[in-house]
């Protein structure tokens, strides 16, 4: 049996005449190691609320499904595809009797009607990441907006250049680089967009997209004010927050995204996106700052300004948000360069799998931190500061030392999440821990405890309610002060590490 495929930006849409004639919508994996197992539905469910949006200069279209199919992704050069799969779902929207025809005579006429990107395959044949829109497709992303509203279109170098002209052949970025700055403390107040684009190994096209904040959040604060430089007038008459997260989830789209201290941007968007009553993005994160911990780099701090000096960087106004996503960029690219591990990638979904850690995920109502999975490929080392030919001696105090680095407690406590579910059984608590948490980050445990609504100590308090004892080669001594204070009366439960996993939910694959 023959059978149509539609070749567009990230995704193959196959349909089959049948009967009953079906849509399979196989997405081209871009946020992790293998594709995306296809989606199938009955023609006559896929063809209902269908719908297509054309791309534009800035932004790529997008094409909708109904029957929970996945949209796809709607570029210049697979636009002519989308437009014949679009008529080809209304032609056969009234029933199966009707899509099962109208695939037919789709077939029989393909071959004196061709159409670029639309191709007839056997059923039995598998689908391909190639071709027109697969491979390298146009975006109409190129370029971005300047710092203004509206602003000039910037590449690269920061110099204004022309927007792209439909049509042209761009190819999808291999990832996305982000930055946020805020009006006041509340990080849903968003105010700029930094995204800078990343194409073979390199930072091709910026995006500084001011906004106005939320309604409700539009109080910009003095000590805000003070570091990003950004006022109410230069906001005045930008676009909305609603339009700008928007634009942002139709640029991203699939694409993955790499953001220093990566917890604050995404929580910024997803806060910004609940002040304006408006869905989330769905996006697939890392973070740099995760990622340098998890190497190990032996430099004063892992801020983003020294990260960027060690990656030979720019120069760059630190808290533009554009300067900032470009020099998270240039961070990304030279912690996969000279930190490959055994697999040298310059993929984030693989590298972030190499250092033993799994994507962070923001989707629906949920922002899922990065985790720690398993043992990291990527050695760890210094930032190039090292002698030549100097080497590290196996033994000793340094091992010692690297244990230690392995369960001391991070330097920044995280704020407790006062909207965490009050029935959570880390809700109100204060806790501490103690020992080794392998496989999992103790800085990310902390985050996750904060996130469930409870107060981080570092040490064991008349206030401390609960302490986790992970694994220790003898009873630490935060352990044997808490089993003290338990002997005088004080309420505290001692836990031990499956006890937290299992309350954080850490044995158990997120919905990807």
């Amino acid at each position: 049996m023959q059978v149509l495929d539609f070749r567009l930006s990230g995704a193959i849409v196959r349909v089959t005449p049948g009967p009953p004639a079906s849509v399979t919508v196989h997405r081209i994996a871009r946020t992790r190691s293998t594709d995306v197992s296809g989606a199938t539905a009955l023609l006559s469910d896929a063809s209902d609320s269908a719908s297509l949006t054309v791309p534009g200069v800035l932004l790529p279209g997008r094409i909708e499904f109904g029957g929970d199919l996945p949209a796809a992704r709607v570029t210049p050069s697979t636009l002519p595809a989308a437009e014949a799969l679009l008529a080809l779902l209304e032609a056969g929207a009234a029933d199966d009797g009707a899509a099962a025809d109208a695939v037919s005579r789709a077939l029989a006429e393909a071959p004196d009607n061709p159409v670029a990107g639309v191709t007839i395959v056997d059923a039995d044949e598998s689908f391909e990441a190639t071709g027109n829109g697969a491979g390298a497709s146009a975006t109409g992303a190129g370029t971005g907006t300047g710092a203004g509203a509206g602003g000039a279109a910037s590449g690269g170098d920061g110099a204004p250049a022309p927007a792209p002209k439909l049509g042209g052949d761009i190819p999808d970025p291999d990832f996305f680089a982000f930055d946020v700055e805020t009006a006041n403390a509340d990080e849903g107040s968003v105010i700029q967009f930094g995204i800078a684009a990343v194409r073979d190994g390199a930072v091709t096209d910026t995006y500084s997209w001011l906004c106005r904040p939320p309604a409700g959040l539009e109080q910009f604060d003095e000590d805000n004010v003070a570091i990003h430089g950004i006022t109410p007038t230069d906001v005045v008459d930008a676009p909305s927050f609603a339009q700008r997260a928007e634009e942002f989830g139709r640029l991203v789209d699939g694409t993955p995204v790499v953001a220093h201290n990566a917890k604050f941007d995404f929580t910024a968007l997803k806060r910004g996106c609940k002040a304006a009553g408006i869905d989330v993005p769905d996006v697939a994160w890392a973070c740099t700052y995760e990622w340098a911990r998890r190497v190990g780099l032996q430099v004063e701090n892992y801020r983003l300004p020294t990260l960027a000096r060690e990656a030979g960087a720019a120069d760059f106004s630190h808290h533009d948000a554009s300067d900032d996503a470009v020099a998270c960029a240039e961070v990304a690219l030279w912690l996969m360069r000279e930190h490959p591990g055994d697999e040298p990638t310059l993929n984030p979904v693989k590298y972030t799998e190499n250092l033993g850690m799994e994507m962070g995920m923001l989707f629906g109502t949920r922002l899922v931190p990065m985790r720690t999975t398993g043992q990291s490929q990527v050695g760890s080392g210094g930032a190039g500061r090292r002698k030549a030919g100097s080497r590290r001696r196996p033994g000793g105090a340094q091992d010692r030392r690297a244990k230690w680095d392995a369960v001391k407690a991070p330097e920044v406590i995280p704020e407790k999440n006062e909207d965490a579910d009050p029935d959570g059984l880390l809700y109100g608590q204060r806790v501490t821990l103690t020992g080794d948490f392998a496989p999992y980050d103790k800085g990310r445990l902390w985050e996750l405890i904060a996130q469930a609504g409870a107060d981080i100590n570092k040490g064991v308090t008349k206030k401390t309610t609960i302490l986790v004892a992970g694994p220790w080669d003898s009873m630490t001594s935060k352990e044997k002060k808490a089993r003290e204070y338990k002997e005088k009366g004080q309420d505290i439960d001692i836990w031990n590490e499956k006890q937290l996993f299992a309350v954080l939910g850490l044995e158990e694959e997120p919905p990807f």
